[in-house]
């Protein structure tokens, strides 16, 4: 599956995303309680503005491939009166912090360091000749801008 495979990748070139290669990934309740602090720390109302809520938000932002500054602020005002995308940009330096990602990151860093990092792409595009993909039909953004990265023939080094 694309998380176990945007995983070991991760784990390899873990240092260009800030983290250690011994990075903790979050399942969703311990993604919730990290936003429960930030929403507490924000003197924001769990009540009013359930963390659940955010972490809904921002599952959805990084499945469409989306990081903090690339979400629309039309959609980032929709939380807590416009802090959600203030909220997101905390939740990625939080995790920083503490050598953490969650599931939503093991696809979107390996996008942010393909793109960023063509030496590194053209060294998984040599080494996988064949990508097969299994209910292609619910592939998200994110796992489809990952593949169309992954299947591109190489480049040639410049």
């Amino acid at each position: 599956p694309f998380h176990s495979i945007g995983g070991r990748i991760l784990r390899t070139h873990a240092e260009l995303a800030q983290l250690k290669s011994n990075f903790t990934v979050l399942d969703v309740d311990d993604q919730v309680r990290l936003l429960k602090q930030l929403l507490q720390a924000e003197n924001i109302d769990d009540k009013r503005w359930p963390a659940r809520m955010l972490a809904g938000l921002i599952d959805g932002w990084k499945n469409r491939g989306l990081t903090p500054s690339q979400v629309p602020s039309g959609e980032a005002a929709v939380f807590a009166n416009g802090k959600g995308g203030k909220l997101y940009t905390s939740y990625q330096e939080r995790l920083k912090i503490l050598n953490a990602a969650d599931f939503g990151d093991l696809l979107l860093e390996n996008i942010r360091i393909f793109r960023e990092h063509p030496d590194i792409l053209r060294q998984y595009q040599q080494r996988f000749k064949y990508i097969l993909v299994d209910e292609y039909q619910d592939t998200n953004v994110a796992q489809y801008l990952w593949l169309r990265l992954l299947s591109q023939a190489p480049s040639p080094k410049v």
